[in-house]
């Protein structure tokens, strides 16, 4: 990871009495090894005087307690390592200087602190956690904080460019994690990677089992060294790592000469422990480079970098897609794309594997891991270049076509290759160019007042009627934005709203509302939901299909192509069964344990029941009742009466006339299999899908939905229910005159961290008029801002002047078109929660209030 380094500054400055001028300087450097990050925090003092005026700039050393009003102004309360004494404060003579003298200025180093991270990528987030943190220390900078610091990286040769200071710091770190605290030995974690890279050259039938702290016997010679061919040689790793300019023949050379090795033409466990020491008294980072090659960080343990002979496992296509599920978790945690993922940055936690789609991946090596993700990674690439130029929609049956070849391997595509292809295609199916867009105009309280009895009266079926006259081609719209606002498939306007976006977003949330109730016919809540699972999740409703419903379905198909194109998460909340017939697949009986549980467990049952309690289960005995005719198979009720049971009743109606009057114990496998067969197609609901698929294909190309996974399809529709306020910080600006240090501002971002994610979504609904937000953005690939999708980025603005009211009496106010919220300075942090909390529960509907 090759980078370079840079350091930003911000100052705010302190008048004192003898109208000299100190200034407190915070800077901030985030260095990045091939296996860490280290976040490194600099603090220093600016003494600015006249020439004619000289001042004394202190050396660094313990901190005297201020001794009077004007000192304790001026002193910077600066958290640094124990290590790092603070500098004392800028004293001044008592002359005053003369108008128009030039300046000088020192500047002297405070401090440095070292963070240490497993992913490079979280380097932006540790710099916005020093941003927040600088006021909790420096009160000096008057709440100000540096806004244009700045993240600098490391070379994979543990250098930080032309900067002394820092290269200083990284030697000094780096001792501290090779050597004891007297600095006289290597730790033992150190010791213990050093004796591994040697045992490496040693053959596994020969290398002994233990090594002691002594040593050990056996010798590695030269020509072994120089074996580069064998995967886990990382002897020669280390020395190539190490060597500088010579060739690794002629370093070796050196080496032999230097320790009186010739002769013997071997090297044993003690001498290339002699060789480290030495190697780290002429540079430090030189053993640490030799340590990372080989796969070891800084404390001595093992990463996993490097493939070794026992590392090679047979590979399954089962675990190719766990570690595409695994790749697409982790790139949405750390809001990256695989493209800018790097190997050393798979590093599988506990929590991930033990996920039912990851749990194959477990005691896997990391090694194998990384190397399969690099394969994977040139896979997708290929696939990439080759889709557009895939006819997807050739028939399933043709087995031998290029889109059956490419759709049968879905599966190791990562989520953000399908969702770049499927951007490519909108791009390139857009129609509407230069021509007005579709109006529609709903009368929200002709809808309240009409919504609890009919569906006439809906938002939903407000914009089916309008729409119905609208050809599809005008709605195929790229999502852009223009100004201020973004440009959507078709105008909202409503009595008393000004602006299109928010209007908009709104109408698309609430038909989603008006969907999933018991007004429109739709959507049921799924079965399993009254045992107590799946609750708050939906279902078509698995009734015969209507002319009105295949009408409503296929808009609403088409509203669901137009929020695609939008980049609008719908809160949709359907079960998996319904992600799968829209890609065309079949159900199978995980489908039916997720959504009735009952009919699950019956045929669970007869699946597994003995011969003896077969009748049982089919048949109850009664005093009066209907006498059945006695069998081989049921001879246990000659001569009683029965009445078939309610499972026999369930039997007969969902496996219609393939079942046999008297059901017989060897077939009821074969029941069991026709009853899940009969549920899942109620279920299925095909021709209700057909009409949804039908709306889908009138805005966006349906067949190229094929490449992704019912979850992956799922999360590009509805995106996540949870909102990630990490997520929503990053996606943030701020108006001029505002910074992310401000007090109110972090007030803001507290409160908002310990609201529930349901007080979130009230949130964002009352700042953007949605519940969800798109968990992705362009600007995980390395663009810039105004690369961002809306309704990116979120703006915070100070509230408007009008008035002298007192701050904290002041209401948050919101601009949803622009996703922009006006934030009055409150006073304290209980205000805020105060009024967030009114904000979100008791906010102001705008068709009533526009205040």
């Amino acid at each position: 990871t090759a980078t370079t380094t840079t350091a930003a500054t911000t100052t705010a400055t302190t008048t004192t009495a003898a109208t000299t001028t100190a200034t407190t300087t915070t800077a901030a450097t985030i260095t990045t090894t091939t296996t860490t990050t280290a976040a490194t925090t600099t603090a220093t003092t600016t003494a600015t005087a006249t020439e004619e005026t000289p001042k004394e700039v202190l050396q660094p050393k313990p901190q005297p307690a201020p001794t009077t009003e004007e000192e304790k102004k001026q002193t910077p309360a600066v958290g640094t390592p124990p290590s790092t004494p603070q500098a004392s404060p800028v004293s001044s003579s008592t002359s005053s200087p003369t108008a128009n003298s030039p300046k000088k200025e020192v500047l002297e180093l405070l401090g440095i602190a070292v963070i240490e991270l497993k992913h490079s990528s979280k380097a932006t987030q540790v710099r916005e956690e020093i941003l927040r943190e600088i006021p909790k220390h420096m009160p000096s900078l008057d709440d100000k904080v540096p806004s244009n610091l700045s993240v600098s990286l490391a070379t994979s040769s543990f250098h930080m460019g032309e900067d002394q200071k820092l290269n200083e710091a990284l030697d000094k770190y780096c001792k501290s994690r090779i050597f004891t605290d007297d600095k006289k030995e290597i730790k033992l974690q150190i010791r213990q990677a050093i004796t591994q890279i040697f045992m490496s050259c040693i053959p596994p039938e020969t290398r002994p089992a233990s090594v002691s702290e002594r040593g050990t016997k056996e010798k590695v010679s030269k020509q072994s060294i120089l074996n580069s061919d064998r995967p886990d040689n990382l002897l020669y790793r280390f020395f190539d790592a190490i060597r500088g300019k010579p060739t690794m023949a002629e370093y070796l050379n050196r080496i032999f000469r230097r320790w009186d090795l010739t002769k013997e033409g071997t090297i044993n466990l003690v001498a290339f422990r002699n060789i480290c020491i030495e190697a780290t008294k002429k540079d430090i980072r030189s053993l640490s480079r030799g340590l990372a090659c080989c796969g070891y960080s800084l404390t001595g343990e093992q990463l996993g970098d490097i493939m070794t002979e026992d590392a090679y496992i047979d590979w399954t296509l089962e675990m190719d897609q766990a570690l595409v599920y695994y790749v697409n978790m982790i790139c949405r945690n750390l809001s990256l794309t695989p493209s800018v993922l790097k190997t050393n940055e798979i590093w599988p936690s506990e929590a991930l594997l033990s996920h039912p789609s990851t749990q194959i991946l477990q005691n896997i090596p990391i090694s194998v891991l990384r190397v399969r993700y690099v394969i994977l990674s040139k896979l997708n690439s290929l696939f990439e270049d080759l889709i557009p130029f895939t006819d997807f929609r050739s028939p399933a049956n043709n087995t031998e076509s290029l889109s059956s070849s490419l759709l049968s391997k879905r599966h190791i595509l990562f989520y953000d290759n399908q969702t770049k292809i499927l951007e490519f295609l909108i791009k390139s199916t857009s129609r509407r160019a230069g021509k007005d867009p579709p109006v529609i105009e709903i009368d929200a309280l002709h809808s309240v007042e009409g919504t609890q009895t009919s569906p006439w009266m809906t938002e939903f079926y407000q914009g089916v009627q309008q729409l119905s006259r609208t050809p599809s081609p005008q709605l195929c719209v790229d999502l852009r934005q223009i100004g201020g606002e973004p440009t959507y498939a078709f105008d909202v306007r409503m009595p008393g709203v000004h602006g299109n976006a928010g209007s908009f977003r709104h109408f698309i949330w609430r038909i989603i509302v008006e969907i999933k109730s018991s007004i429109l016919p739709l959507f049921v809540p799924c079965p399993s939901a009254a045992a107590g699972f799946h609750k708050d999740r939906f279902i078509l409703n698995p009734t015969p299909l209507t002319y009105l419903e295949e009408r409503l379905l296929m808009y609403l198909g088409m509203f669901i192509g137009v929020s695609l194109r939008a980049n609008i998460p719908l809160p949709l909340d359907l079960m998996p069964i319904f992600w799968k017939q829209l890609l065309g697949l079949v159900p199978d009986s995980t489908d039916l344990f997720d959504i009735d549980r009952i009919t699950y467990n019956l045929t669970q049952q007869l699946f597994d029941i003995e011969s003896e309690d077969f009748n049982s289960l089919l048949y109850d005995i009664v005093e009066e009742e209907e006498v059945v005719p006695a069998s081989e198979e049921n001879s246990e009720f000659k001569g009683k009466q029965k009445k078939p049971s309610e499972f026999l009743k369930l039997m007969r109606k969902l496996c219609g006339a393939s079942l046999p009057k008297i059901p017989i114990f060897p077939q009821r496998e074969l029941y069991a299999t026709k009853m899940r067969e009969a549920k899942l197609k109620e279920f299925a609901c095909e021709k209700k899908v057909d009409a949804i698929k039908c709306g889908i294909a009138a805005t966006l190309p349906i067949h190229i939905l094929k490449l992704f996974s019912p979850e992956g399809l799922e999360f590009k529709i509805c995106g996540s229910p949870k909102i990630e306020i990490g997520f929503l910080m990053r996606h943030t600006k701020y108006s001029v005159g505002l910074l992310e240090g401000d007090k109110h501002i972090q007030f803001f971002w507290q409160v908002l961290k310990s609201f529930s994610q349901e007080e979130v979504r009230r949130f964002i609904k009352f700042a953007c008029n949605l519940e969800r937000i798109p968990s992705e953005c362009p600007c995980s690939q390395g663009g810039e801002e105004i690369r961002h999708t809306p309704p990116f980025p979120m703006i915070i603005a100070a509230p408007d002047t009008k008035g002298t009211i007192n701050l904290d009496e002041r209401f948050i106010r919101a601009e949803t078109c622009i996703f922009q919220i006006k934030l009055p300075q409150y006073s304290t942090q209980e205000v805020m929660r105060d009024h967030l909390l009114y904000t979100i529960n008791a906010r102001r509907d705008p068709l009533w209030d526009e205040n």
